[in-house]
């Protein structure tokens, strides 16, 4: 009986802890590129502004212009002091106003708020 005890206690927690550690990867900005671009790439500027609000800036650049929306998030990691994380989300317009491709940089915890 107490093997079977042992047992019992081994499953219930080994279960338990599986719930814990089975939480999917964070989207890598390599992802959320892809993601977004499959989404809005040849689309008007205006689908991502529906989207993701006014972007933050803009800079011409050539024939096109790249605009940018900017997402920060605080989180707090092992050291227990709260850090900013910073992500940027660029699209590059053409002069028709067509996304034509679009860029992530940034650090995780920000940039996933832009999954489309």
């Amino acid at each position: 009986m107490g093997k079977q005890l042992i047992l019992i206690a081994t499953f219930m927690v080994t279960t338990g802890l599986s719930g814990c550690a089975t939480a999917p990867p964070e989207p890598s900005p390599q992802d959320l590129t892809n993601a977004i671009g499959s989404r809005f790439a040849g689309q008007p500027l205006q689908t991502m502004i529906e989207r993701y609000g006014a972007p933050v800036r803009q800079m011409p650049l050539g024939d096109e212009t790249i605009y940018t929306w900017v997402r920060e998030n605080t989180m707090q990691f092992r050291t227990l002091r709260p850090t900013t994380v910073h992500c940027e989300l660029d699209a590059y317009v053409t002069s028709a106003g067509i996304i034509r491709t679009i860029g992530v940089n940034g650090q995780g915890g920000a940039c996933p708020t832009f999954m489309p």
